[in-house]
């Protein structure tokens, strides 16, 4: 028997994933939950691979998020203040 609903999920998966390569769109993500604390940047601002683009803070702890790569950013996701989970999209580069 075949799961449909995963085969359907990865397919749409893989799709959306091309779309984005395909548009040369990058993004940041959390690496683990907690409240969004402070944003480094915002739309417009060029940033480096290594380069930290928010602050969380979880169990009293300041965690730094840093972008995998270099880009410009195109669109921020979250507001300072706002909870986020493990994997969430904080910022769009292009």
């Amino acid at each position: 028997m075949v799961n449909i609903q995963l085969i359907l999920y990865k397919n749409t998966y893989k799709q959306k994933r091309q779309n984005k390569e395909e548009m040369n769109m990058k993004e940041v993500v959390t690496n683990m939950a907690g409240n969004l604390w402070k944003l480094l940047v915002k739309v417009g601002d060029t940033v480096e691979e290594g380069q930290d683009v928010a602050i969380l803070e979880s169990m009293k702890m300041e965690i730094p998020v840093a972008a995998e790569m270099s880009g410009t950013v195109v669109e921020v996701k979250k507001n300072e203040g706002d909870f986020v989970d493990e994997g969430e999209v904080l910022v769009v580069l292009e």
